[in-house]
């Protein structure tokens, strides 16, 4: 996948590390090998590139995201493997270290949508002294307004566990504000529907006078009929 974005003409390629934090892995059972599994994701990247465009500058971006191991079946969180706020820390500093360690450009936090979850895992990724790409997902309220991605919005309710906690509507902008707070060296929207993209850039361009990254995309193509898109 890494070569066929570069034949394509990608600058960054993005490690397969999105849900590599200690307590996702758990859920697999694989917690103990968290640093074999980041580390040679990293390898992987590094060799697509050598393998077609070694003398070309690409760049590779390790990914952390504050996602969960989930119950089988469902995008709900697996109580079983749920972190406590401590253990999210060390295992967010886990992984941006062993992504520094080996050898990354940058790290790209994606799908930042809760405010005290996100600080943490920025906070670990800014700690290694490496540029710090963050991308946030939102969500439309009724009214047209922006939201946090919120998961009861964009998730059927056939993929929610039966006792997922509600989670409740909150505004975009203090999201916003929280991530920039870290001074990174990008400001983005990701992982948000289509039609959300454009009222979120808008939201971040009143804020964000740096560089942009923004690609919408949505998890569920059936019900939406629409793709990812990059």
């Amino acid at each position: 996948v890494h070569e066929e974005y570069i034949r394509a003409g990608a600058d960054v390629v993005t490690t397969n590390t999105f849900a590599t934090s200690r307590h996702v892995l758990a859920g697999a059972g694989l917690a103990d090998e968290t640093v074999s599994i980041i580390t040679r994701a990293v390898e992987l990247a590094r060799e697509a590139v050598n393998n077609v465009a070694p003398d070309r500058p690409i760049a590779v971006a390790g990914s952390m995201s504050n996602s969960f191991a989930r119950i089988h079946g469902t995008v709900s969180p697996d109580p079983r493997f749920f972190p406590t706020p401590a253990e999210q820390v060390d295992n967010y500093r886990e992984v941006a270290e062993t992504l520094a360690t080996a050898g990354v450009d940058l790290i790209v936090m994606e799908m930042m949508w809760d405010i005290d979850r996100a600080s943490r895992a920025v906070a670990a990724a800014v700690e290694t002294g490496l540029p710090v790409w963050i991308g946030t997902s939102c969500s439309l309220f009724a009214d047209g307004s922006v939201g946090a991605w919120n998961k009861r919005m964009e998730e059927p309710a056939d993929r929610l566990a039966p006792d997922d906690l509600k989670q409740e509507a909150k505004s975009f902008a203090p999201l916003l504000e929280a991530m920039m707070s870290f001074e990174p060296q990008v400001m983005g929207v990701m992982h948000s529907t289509i039609e959300t993209t454009g009222p979120g850039l808008k939201a971040l361009f009143e804020r964000w006078h740096g560089p942009v990254m923004v690609y919408p995309e949505t998890s569920s193509p059936v019900r939406r009929g629409v793709g990812h898109a990059v």
